[in-house]
Formats: C-alpha cells, sequence, structure tokens
C-alpha cells in the first residue's frame, strides 16, 4: 500500500508499505501507519491461483488532521517589499528534499494555510516550514 496527494504518482508518493493481515469473524484484517493522503494505491498478491479476491474496504480511524497556520515575520532593510517561497521537507532530509508549498506562484503575505491532506509525503510534525525571501 501507498499514499500520495494526487492521482499521477510521483516523488511525493510514499514508499511501497506491507500491510499485515489477521483474520477475525471470518474476514482478514489489518491496518498501517502510512501517511494520511487524498490518494491511495493497494497492490494484492493472492497465495495461489485458486484464491479469490472478495472485495476490499478501507476506513480511516483517525482524527482529522487539521490545517497548520504558518506565519513569520521579516522586513526588508532596504524597504522593498518582499515575495516568498514556502518549502518543506522531512526533519534531517537533503537539500535537494524541500519541496515547494506556494504552488500558485510567490507570496507576497506573511502568512499560509498548510493543508495537510494535500501536503507532500512528509512528516508535519518534523518538517519545518520556512520562508525564502524571492524578490
Amino acid at each position: 500500500m501507498r499514499t500520495g496527494p494526487s492521482r499521477e504518482v510521483g516523488d511525493r508518493w510514499t514508499a511501497w508499505k506491507p500491510v499485515k493481515l489477521t483474520a477475525e469473524n471470518a474476514e482478514l484484517r489489518g491496518s498501517t501507519d502510512i501517511a494520511r493522503r487524498r490518494y491511495m494505491q493497494v497492490e494484492v498478491v493472492l497465495a495461489d491461483d485458486n484464491a479469490v479476491l472478495r472485495g476490499i474496504s478501507f476506513s480511516d480511524d483517525s482524527e482529522s488532521k487539521p490545517n497548520v497556520d504558518i506565519e513569520w515575520s521579516v522586513e526588508a532593510r532596504d524597504g522593498d517589499d518582499l515575495h516568498y517561497d514556502l518549502r518543506i521537507r522531512s526533519s534531517g532530509g537533503k537539500d535537494s528534499a524541500w519541496v515547494k508549498l506556494n504552488q500558485d506562484g510567490p507570496l507576497t503575505s506573511k502568512k499560509f494555510k498548510l493543508d495537510l491532506d494535500t501536503t507532500p509525503a512528509t512528516s508535519p510534525a518534523t518538517a519545518p516550514a520556512r520562508p525564502r525571501p524571492t524578490r
């Protein structure tokens, strides 16, 4: 199983992760701690040629993740207006792992609402967001 923020699989999707199944009430049930995203892919491997898959269902028992409001303070020494790109990455990630959050162009406001349902596949709790002036 893997999850991602868009219909097209890309580098913002999580890695494939196995789901352990256990028998419960004549059904196989499983769970995983994979990142919650808008889209999900499941790969099913059947035990043998006679095995039959009769259905799959999914539920998200976790609490809804809130949006996160990010604000920052900065002033240009020369008084010019500043424009910002906001990027995020997992804590300890490589410099090349930064993902731009403001896909619609530079920000002019010193505020940004981070939607955790569509955020790149990273752990928001450990991913510092940092504004970068772009002038």
